[in-house]
């Protein structure tokens, strides 16, 4: 229960204070650990409680016989226990709702009459007290549920219990408060309300009614003022220009401005920051800017809008620059009809119209009183004149140089190059257009027409046996070119090799075919390479032989490797010899003419026409190496073939391919590539390099005219299955440079795989082991560990003993000198396998540590009631004693021998023992308390002679006897020093009083009565009697003897 001041009584409340205001709250909870309700959860049966319904003790009986009067059958009946179904067959066998076991519940077959009782308790209360009370209920049949009323003292308290309809054994809570008021005894009732016959068939459990405790808790909330902010009122504006912003902010920690659209403020942060709109917001025509204020915590951000009108701004699209091409007028055009305009020419007119090369700017303001400006370039030049020439027809597959001929211009071709010149090989129309930097452009076409090449097929690769003759047949053609310079049709071969012919039409074009003979028989030369052993930091040089390429895995492209594994180790070797039967390189001499290969020089078929002539680089395929002219060499060809073709290059770009192609090549494969070089020109010399795959494979240069140099690389494919290969021309040096190439050829390395093992001994090791400490009495257990021995052996630097000295796990006993030294050295030595020779040798060394000398003193004896501690005189070690404590000192209180073992951080270990005797203490008993008569003196006796005593009167003897009352203590100390004390009390009465008063006289035949007094007292008259009072008749002396008893405790 939840009561706030504010009048409140839900758990949770919503308040809206102006000013920080404190919230107090008073929970109630209910105290479980008070439980009022006896027998709550039924599980001590049927007891403790009040029903005017017929309860049922035997489930058999309800269950056999339906119309009994304890029959749960019958209406109004009822049963405590943990299974309805054993009592009625339509009731469901639910399980109790506490969990106790068994967990009996009220199972209640309800009758239809209003407010009988079903179950009632009387309980006391507290007044002016809260209360809780609950109980579970549910259906144990599912039609019509049950609806019962929890009352107190006849009153409703809270909702129906009513268990849901339709389900069986789901429990559920009913809860309900009540205050007391002046209560102090109440009647709890729980009564039916249901009046329907059939069902009405349900179960009770944990039934319980607790006191509620007051809990109280408060809450401050902390009410902060948010800060306030104007972004001012709305704005129209130019799109171009800057709206002057001017907010207004307090009570903020923070603030700054945002917008809506793409412009920039001059300073966000500034209230009276400035903003100028981007392209977006002058396209939208309207922009929402927002001052932020930052309040301080909790309230957050405050913010405000204003909304910024922008007005249209002219847009005048000049560029930066206009040209007449061929000289016409310029209009020019400023838009934005219905403005004002003032051109710097003086004129106010929307277009004017120019003749001369300058700079025009106009100022245009529209009717929102917006302004733009814009200025432009008016330049005049000559049209453009392109020329691609007339129409061409080449032989397919030879290259046709188209020029825009316009130099430092822009160019889109049709075949969306973009480079002055192109080059094509395929027919079709092809058209460029010209741009220069002024704007003006022109455009021409060009049809490039094509012959198709003669077909030449010198059939599949063959290969030859010894002493056999080919005959090649390249068919019929017009004129045959072979590599080995033959001019006919057919060539017979003799021997294996790569064999090529050219052929051409009657139109000059021409085609070449390729075929490989190879030989049927070959050798290969020797090769040996044996597995070695060596021992472990040797070195090996392994040599395969001369006659081959090698790579080895270890250490590259060398005849003899030197290694020096650390471990068996197997070494791949990879033999090459050049397999000269196969060259890759397609027309490498030359000999079939400008085939095979692509150059960026300007290929010249007749070198004599203009049209070479006028070129400044350009090469020719010819055996006169001055066919360029005169003041170029006259080398021959290197090959020589007849005729001996060689590649012939004048001039040329830096860093221009001479010469280029496409070579398919096999991966993780080797390969030479060669070329042989000359210079035609004394005046010049040139610098080239080889690329292949984009890479330099080698660099080289021309010497003197006509000598003739060759130049070799080693190539690897890798992963690669085609090798691009370039001859790049880098530098020149002088002037009408020229040179020639001839011979470029590419074999692949034949492959012999070996590989040869080196078996490395490992060196030997020998390990000892840790340093051991042992006692002086002790065996030191070795653990040594050998590797890679082929023996070891233990030694002693001592005199003790092994039990094998030949065991790794040996034990060795010290000597008398060992023990004296209080160590030994050990050591283990193992000699190495073959090849190895050197020994290893290690050494452990034994601490031997003195046994110790426990000593727990002479043996004890004390009195009983004291105690003893007993020490182990050696410190820092371990203690276990006969008692199972471990500490180095214990207290002993009983009799008997107690002993020790100490043990040292080197695990040695020393004992003693002592006994112990326990002396009991003397009893001292000096009787009960005693009684005595005034002036009579009483003995007290300590006992135990032998002792010394101390009286608390002073007295230092075994017995005193004194006649004064009193409280009398002893402390007697025996032989043995133990001590004993006992007391006693001492009264001391007073004598009797007693007075038979005057003498008397009485007449004859009368009688006197005496009386002693001291009722309780014994007493003897001188008449022999015994009485307290005699009567006397005869005349006489009497007298009488009072006695009273003391008595003392026990």
């Amino acid at each position: 229960m939840y009561n706030w001041n504010t009048g409140d009584l839900s758990k949770n409340i919503t308040v809206s204070p102006i000013t920080t205001t404190n919230y107090s709250l008073r929970v109630f909870i209910p105290d479980t650990g008070t439980e009022l309700i006896t027998n709550g959860d039924f599980d001590y049966g049927n007891t403790g409680f009040y029903s005017e319904y017929v309860y049922c003790p035997d489930p058999i009986l309800s269950s056999s016989n339906h119309s009994h009067p304890q029959s749960l059958w019958e209406e109004g009946r009822y049963a405590v226990d943990d299974n309805p179904n054993e009592y009625h067959a339509n009731f469901s066998p639910c399980g109790g709702h506490s969990g106790n076991s068994p967990d009996n519940y009220l199972i209640v077959n309800g009758a239809p009459d209003e407010n009988v009782v079903v179950w009632s308790q009387t309980i006391t209360v507290n007044p002016n007290q809260y209360y809780a009370f609950s109980t579970w209920a549910c259906n144990v049949h599912p039609t019509n549920p049950a609806r019962l009323e929890f009352m107190i003292d006849g009153v409703l308290m809270g909702d129906y219990i009513e268990p849901s309809s339709g389900s069986t054994c789901n429990w559920e809570e009913f809860y309900s408060l009540w205050y007391s008021g002046s209560k102090t005894s109440i009647v709890i009732s729980i009564v039916n309300k249901n009046l329907i016959r059939s069902g009405n068939d349900y179960a009770l459990d944990g039934i319980s009614f607790n006191p509620l405790v007051e809990v109280p808790d408060s809450r401050t909330v902390n009410v902060v003022d948010p800060a306030t902010v104007n972004a001012g009122p709305d704005q129209t504006i130019c799109g171009n220009v800057q709206a002057s912003l001017s907010a207004s902010v307090s009570n903020n920690t923070g603030f700054y401005w945002t917008s809506s659209g793409d412009g920039t403020f001059s300073n966000p942060k500034d209230v009276n920051s400035r903003y100028l709109p981007g392209i977006n917001d002058r396209t939208s025509g309207i922009v929402v800017l927002t001052a932020n204020a930052v309040s301080n915590s909790p309230c957050g951000l405050v913010t405000d809008e204003l909304r910024l009108n922008l007005n249209p701004v002219p847009v005048i699209g000049f560029g930066d620059h206009l040209a007449s091409c061929g000289g016409g007028d310029v209009t020019l055009d400023a838009g934005n009809l219905g403005s004002t305009y003032q051109w710097n020419t003086g004129e106010t007119s929307q277009t004017i119209i120019v003749s001369i090369d300058g700079d025009y700017s106009v100022e245009v303001t529209n009717a929102f009183g917006c302004v733009e400006s814009d200025t432009v370039h008016v330049g005049f030049y000559a049209n453009l004149n392109i020329d691609l020439g007339p129409d061409k027809t080449v032989c397919s597959g030879e290259p046709v140089v188209l020029d825009a001929g316009i130099s430092g211009a822009s160019y889109l071709w049709s075949t969306g190059e973009t480079t002055q010149e192109i080059i094509v090989y395929n027919a079709g129309n092809y058209s460029v257009t010209v741009t220069n930097s002024y704007g003006c452009n022109a455009t021409d076409d060009i049809n490039v027409n094509l012959v198709p090449p003669p077909t030449v097929d010198l059939g599949p690769d063959q290969e030859i046996n010894d002493g056999d003759v080919i005959t090649l047949d390249a068919g019929s053609h017009f004129r045959y070119t072979w590599d080995d310079g033959s001019r006919g049709r057919y060539l017979n071969v003799d021997k294996a090799g790569l064999y090529a012919v050219r052929v051409m039409d009657i139109n000059g074009c021409s085609a070449m075919d390729m075929i490989n003979i190879t030989s049927s028989s070959g050798t290969i030369p020797p090769v040996t390479l044996n597995d070695t052993i060596i021992c472990r930091g040797e070195s090996v040089e392994l040599y395969a032989g001369t006659d081959f390429l090698f790579n080895w895995d270890v250490d590259g492209l060398s005849s003899r490797v030197v290694v020096t594994p650390d471990f068996t180790t197997t070494y791949n070797l990879r033999l090459f010899y050049i397999d000269k039967t196969l060259e890759l390189v397609n027309n490498g001499d030359f000999t079939l003419g400008n085939i095979g290969f692509q150059s960026d020089y300007y290929y010249c078929s007749r070198p004599w026409r203009w049209s070479c002539r006028s070129r400044s680089s350009k090469y020719t395929i010819n055996n006169d190496t001055d066919v360029f002219g005169s003041d170029k060499s006259d080398c021959g060809g290197i090959t020589g073939n007849s005729s001996d073709n060689v590649l012939i290059v004048e001039g040329g770009n830096i860093n221009t391919t001479v010469w280029e192609q496409d070579i398919d090549v096999d991966a993780d494969s080797y390969y030479t590539f060669s070329l042989n070089v000359t210079n035609l020109k004394n005046s010049s010399y040139d610098d080239f390099e080889v690329i292949i795959n984009g890479k330099i494979a080698m660099n080289f240069s021309t010497a003197n005219p006509c000598d003739w140099t060759e130049y070799k690389t080693l190539v690897y494919s890798g992963t690669d299955s085609q090798l691009n290969i370039k001859i790049n021309n880098t530098s020149t040096s002088g002037s009408d440079n020229a040179f020639a190439f001839d011979g470029i050829s590419m074999y692949k390395l034949a492959e012999i795989p070996l590989d040869v093992t080196v078996t490395v001994i490992q060196h030997v090791i020998a390990d000892a082991g840790l340093d051991l400490s042992i006692c002086e009495s002790g065996i030191a257990s070795l653990n040594g560990t050998v590797q890679n021995e082929s023996s070891f052996v233990w030694r002693t630097l001592g005199d003790g003993t092994f039990d094998n000295n030949k065991n790794l796990n040996a034990n060795y006993t010290p000597g008398l000198t060992d023990i004296a030294n209080g160590y030994v050295d050990l050591e283990l030595g193992a000699q190495p396998i073959a090849p190895c020779t050197v020994p290893d040798f290690d050494t452990l060394r034994v601490d031997i540590n003195s046994n110790l000398s426990v000593d727990l003193g002479l043996d004890r004896e004390f009195c009983q009631g004291d105690s003893v501690t007993l020490t182990a005189n050696f410190a820092g070690g371990t203690y276990l004693w006969n008692t199972g404590e471990t500490s180095q000192s214990i207290i002993v209180k009983s009799a008997g021998n107690y002993s020790v073992i100490v043990t040292d951080i080197n695990s040695c270990t020393g004992t003693d023992d002592v006994d112990v005797r326990v002396h009991s203490n003397p009893v001292i008993n000096l009787g009960p308390d005693k009684v005595t008569c005034d002036g009579v003196a009483v003995m007290l006796d300590a006992g135990h002679p032998g002792s010394s005593y101390v009286w608390s009167n002073g007295e230092t003897l075994q017995a005193i006897l004194t006649p004064i009352g009193g409280n009398y203590s002893v402390v007697v100390t025996d032989v043995n020093g133990c001590v004993g004390m006992d007391d006693a009390n001492i009264s001391v009465n007073m004598p009797p009083t007693v007075d038979l008063g005057l003498d008397q006289e009485t007449c004859a035949g009368n009688t006197i009565t005496l009386d002693a007094g001291n009722a309780g007292a014994t007493y003897l008259w001188s008449n022999g009697l015994t009485t307290q009072t005699i009567t006397v008749s005869t005349s006489g002396n009497y007298s009488v003897v009072v006695t009273e008893w003391l008595f003392s405790n026990g």
